[in-house]
């Protein structure tokens, strides 16, 4: 069974890397096979996509305001 976590990220550039590694450890525990985690930027105005980019987490899709 492949688990997704989605979340927003408005706001959020200074808990992100906190959220991803809480998330993963949950989801590890919980998944069976795999799991993911969707983060999605609404429209916040701080670079969640440069920062996003600059991070390297497994298993992390980013999707940037223009793609939502």
């Amino acid at each position: 069974m492949k688990i997704s976590i989605v979340s927003t990220l408005f706001l959020s550039q200074e808990t992100i890397p906190e959220f991803c590694q809480r998330v993963a450890l949950s989801a590890n525990g919980l998944a069976d096979e795999s799991y993911e985690i969707i983060l999605v930027d609404d429209g916040s105005n701080e670079n969640d996509l440069e920062f996003y980019l600059t991070t390297n987490f497994d298993g992390v899709i980013f999707i940037g305001k223009n793609e939502n």
